[in-house]
């Protein structure tokens, strides 16, 4: 049960994932590597929901 509320918490409120846990542990590249994907990924998100945000409002007016 505290296993299943702990990966409840995990995706739904993204508090902390274990790669926030287990980075401080790795070897410096494999840091700035897991840094640079998760830059990547907050930029496509960025750009993937303006696209929608922007569809819908054009939708919208």
């Amino acid at each position: 049960m505290a296993r299943l509320l702990l990966y409840h918490l995990i995706d739904y409120r993204r508090i902390f994932s274990l790669i926030d846990i287990v980075e401080p542990f790795l070897p410096i590249g494999f840091q700035i590597t897991l840094q640079v994907v998760s830059v990547v990924r907050a930029i496509q998100n960025i750009v993937i929901n303006h696209k929608k945000y922007s569809e819908i409002m054009k939708k919208v007016f």
